[in-house]
């Protein structure tokens, strides 16, 4: 009741002062009023999953309302919210109340004003600048930075909350000692080459060494080693045991200006002195004895002529003396 009160004075003097009635005002000045969440009382959250640790904590049973966890049955830590199981229990026509999805178990809801009921499914959405889309609720910024710090398990899980590209391997925690890290964390992050966060620079030998151990004792195992080591900039992993063997020479560079290439010709067979020789000419054709006039003739057929003169002076005479004989008798 003497909450109820305090919300009807404070509407009663918002409409004074503004000269609207009804609970109506500007919606400058509704921005202006309107409640903002505080992460550390009220933590980020997806699912209730992620309200488990605060309510084991504090000792009250914390639900997800929206994107943030809020103890429903405790009065005493609901400030500066009410509780409700109806849109009248909130006694004002711009609040509405926001009831858990699991209605059986969680009995009470929350007044939130209705610009905080604002539903999106990307930053542009919604239309206040110092609002981003938080689990598909106009929200503050800090909410959906929070959320992004709680982990993941798949790559569509952080492009549906748009909180990153890929499901990251987180290393930041890495370099801490033991009992604080606990190790394996993945976190949404924006993608570039590979999905590892790698640890903030300028680390100190001690806290090379315990991350090089820890890609040793728990990635190693798994085939991971090469993907952290490869994921960390070039200066660290040269100073990591664990990431020598994934080193590799950069390619030589020169500063050589490139080849025009020439058109393509048959390849010239090289001469012996070294340099390519001239292409050579085809054989001239032999013309024919019946294009050849005159003397051309006559020095062309005079070889032939006397090669058979020679030929019968050498063979004629034993024929004829062999056919002498005969010739003689028949006579």
């Amino acid at each position: 009741m003497r909450r109820a009160g305090v919300a009807l004075s404070l509407t009663l003097c918002l409409s004074a002062a503004t000269g609207y009635c009804g609970y109506k005002y500007p919606n400058t000045l509704h921005a202006q009023l309107r409640l903002k969440r505080n992460l550390t009382t009220f933590p980020a959250c997806v699912t209730d999953i992620d309200c488990e640790s605060v309510s084991v904590e504090r000792s009250v049973d914390f639900k997800c309302f929206q994107f943030m966890c809020f103890p429903w049955n405790n009065p005493d830590l609901q400030l500066p919210y009410t509780t409700c199981q109806k849109n009248s229990d909130c006694h004002s026509s711009e609040m509405e109340c926001l009831r858990h999805q699991d209605r059986r178990n969680v009995l009470r809801g929350i007044c939130l004003d209705k610009s905080d009921l604002l539903k999106c499914f990307s930053h542009t959405d919604c239309p206040d600048e110092d609002q981003q889309c938080v689990v598909g609720w106009c929200g503050q910024p800090e909410y959906l930075e929070a959320i992004a710090r709680l982990g993941c398990d798949s790559d569509s899980y952080c492009e549906d909350l748009l909180i990153g590209d890929a499901c990251c391997y987180d290393l930041r925690g890495a370099v801490l000692p033991e009992a604080t890290w606990l190790g394996g964390e993945k976190r949404c992050c924006k993608e570039e080459v590979y999905p590892v966060i790698p640890p903030a620079q300028g680390l100190n030998q001690r806290q090379i060494n315990r991350l090089d151990k820890k890609i040793n004792d728990l990635y190693a195992p798994f085939g991971l080693d090469q993907l952290m080591c490869e994921g960390v900039s070039p200066e660290l992993m040269g100073e990591l045991n664990a990431c020598q063997e994934f080193i590799t020479l950069p390619a030589p560079t020169t500063t050589r200006p490139p080849e025009t290439k020439k058109p393509s010709r048959p390849p010239r067979k090289p001469s012996r002195q070294g340099t390519p020789s001239p292409p050579r000419r085809p054989p001239a054709r032999t013309p024919s004895p019946a294009t050849i006039s005159g003397g051309s003739r006559v020095a062309f057929l005079a070889p032939g002529i006397l090669a058979i003169l020679v030929f019968f002076s050498s063979n004629a005479l034993p024929i004829l003396e062999q056919c002498a004989p005969f010739n003689l008798k028949r006579l």
